[in-house]
């Protein structure tokens, strides 16, 4: 479930400007791993 919910944000990245799905990433695994 983990490895889809990546692989959807990828490609909702793919939609969005770098700064923003990086930040999005950021954000993820934040509330993920910490």
């Amino acid at each position: 479930m983990l490895v889809a919910d990546k692989l959807l944000l990828a490609i909702e990245g793919i939609h969005m400007s770098f700064s923003e799905f990086g930040y999005a990433m950021n954000q993820y695994q934040e509330s993920t791993f910490f």
